[in-house]
């Protein structure tokens, strides 16, 4: 099963993809932060979180997601 963590922040997002199995421990597949421009408006930086979780989604096609 794939799981994706999301570390939510409008100017630092982390995000990280671990692997579990029946048979083995987690393992780390993927990490990685989003960030936005300090001086952007609010609505612009949202934009840009939502588009690159997005595309996160679309490249990692978790089963499951926790967020902190």
């Amino acid at each position: 099963m794939k799981i994706l963590g999301i570390d939510p922040g409008i100017g630092i997002c982390g995000f990280g993809l671990i692997e579990t199995s029946a048979r083995a421990s987690a393992r780390a597949l993927d990490f990685g932060a989003v960030t936005t421009k300090v001086d952007a408006p609010i609505p612009a930086r949202l934009l840009e979180l939502y588009d690159s979780l997005t595309q996160v989604f679309n490249e990692c096609k978790p089963e499951m997601v926790a967020v902190e």
